[in-house]
């Protein structure tokens, strides 16, 4: 499955959880229904691809060998993603011990790895790998910090607060399968945006107390 039709409804439930108001509620919840039943009917309606790419996941069909992979790599299918991520995760992790506290430089993974000109496609993992292992602690620490209690305790009164967590909860899961650390424009961007919330939570806590009735 396409990892935005997953990452979609994941961020229309913290929608539908948080939302302040009930008719809120009941329209991230039609939308969310609205996509399981699109992409039910989308897999129905094309069954014999749906299969296929079951067992391409599965790995019972026929592999072919990968373009450009190191002497002693195993054979990769380069037509299925699934097989291609397997290894691209196999790599990354045989290389990780390597990373140091400095990683091994931008865009080297592409050139380490067995499957040659990809990237891991996992933002926080090629942080780690490419700048070393603080960098990818101290990536995964902003996220949470971003999304910490104070946010959430928040989103019940906020609309911006409801956004910015839904809104970082996609970017999130986009970037732990399809992330290049590169081109992660949109999560550096929210993760400001919702450093900025934080800091004036206090503010927006006393103006939602002295509100008029």
């Amino acid at each position: 499955m396409n990892p935005p039709f997953i990452a979609i409804p994941a961020a229309l439930v913290v929608v539908a959880w948080f939302a302040p108001t009930a008719s809120e509620r009941k329209t991230a919840i039609a939308f969310i229904l609205l996509m399981v039943v699109g992409v039910g009917a989308g897999v129905t309606a094309r069954g014999q691809m749906s299969a296929m790419f079951l067992n391409l996941a599965a790995g019972k069909l026929e592999s072919r060998p990968a373009i450009g992979t190191e002497p002693g790599c195993t054979k990769v299918d380069l037509d299925n993603s699934v097989a291609i991520r397997r290894q691209l995760y196999t790599d990354a992790f045989r290389l990780l011990p390597d990373a140091g506290p400095f990683g091994i430089g931008l865009d080297q993974f592409s050139a380490r790895a067995c499957v040659k000109g990809i990237p891991p496609h996992n933002a926080f993992l090629q942080a780690a790998l490419e700048f070393g292992w603080p960098a990818g602690a101290a990536l995964v620490l902003l996220v949470i910090t971003a999304a910490g209690r104070r946010s959430f305790a928040m989103a019940p009164l906020s609309r911006e607060h409801v956004f910015a967590i839904a809104a970082l909860l996609y970017v999130v899961m986009l970037a732990m399968v399809h992330g290049r650390i590169s081109r992660e424009t949109t999560l550096f961007l929210l993760l400001g945006y919702a450093a900025e919330l934080r800091a004036s939570a206090g503010s927006m806590m006393r103006a939602w107390l002295l509100r008029p009735l």
